[in-house]
C-alpha cells in the first residue's frame, strides 16, 4: 500500500510506479493494477498489486561485464538468465542482487545468438573472459573462476539450443 499526503503526492507516485522505477522488474504488466482511496482529511491512498515475470529463470549470479569504447572498464554485475516465459532467451543485469527496476542496468538479447556466438577469449588461461556477439554487439563478461565460467556457459548453450 502506497499513502501519500495530497494528490499531487500520490500522482507523482503513480506516475513513477507506471513507469516501473523502483519497482520489480515487469510491475506494470497487464496483470497488475493500481486503484485509489480517498481517506479522511487529505491522505491519499493507492494499492499497487505488483508481478513479477513469469519467465523461467534458469540460473543467476555475479559477474564483471565490460563496457564499450576505448575507456571501457569492468563493472561487476548481478546477472539473471531467463530460458522461457515473458523473457525469453534473455540476460538481464543489475547493480545489485534486489533484481528490482531501480537496480536493473540492461538486457542482453540471445534472440538470433549461436552457440558459436559464445566464445571464451583465452582459453587454457586464468582469464576466464567470454565474449557474446549478439545482432547489436559483442558483450565480454567474466565469472571470475574456471568453475563458475562452466556453469554460465552450459547454463546459456541450454538456452540457446
Amino acid at each position: 500500500m502506497l499513502a501519500a499526503s495530497s494528490e499531487a503526492e500520490l500522482s507523482a507516485w503513480v506516475a513513477v510506479l507506471d513507469k516501473g522505477k523502483g519497482a520489480p522488474v515487469g510491475l506494470m504488466s497487464e496483470a497488475s493494477s493500481i486503484s485509489e482511496t480517498k481517506s479522511r482529511g487529505t491522505s491519499v491512498e493507492s494499492q499497487v498489486t505488483v508481478t513479477k515475470p513469469t519467465g523461467e529463470r534458469v540460473h543467476a549470479g555475479t559477474m564483471a561485464k565490460k563496457g564499450e569504447g576505448m575507456m571501457a572498464k569492468w563493472q561487476q554485475r548481478w546477472f539473471v538468465l531467463f530460458g522461457s516465459g515473458q523473457l525469453p532467451g534473455q540476460l538481464q543485469y543489475f547493480s545489485s542482487e534486489s533484481e528490482d527496476e531501480a537496480s536493473l542496468k540492461g538486457t542482453i538479447s540471445l534472440a538470433g545468438v549461436k552457440p558459436s556466438d559464445v566464445v571464451r577469449l583465452k582459453p587454457g588461461s586464468s582469464d576466464y573472459s567470454f565474449a557474446i556477439q549478439t545482432a547489436k554487439r559483442k558483450w565480454v563478461l567474466n565469472p571470475g573462476t574456471g568453475a563458475t565460467y562452466d556453469e554460465w556457459h552450459a547454463k546459456i548453450m541450454t538456452v540457446l539450443g
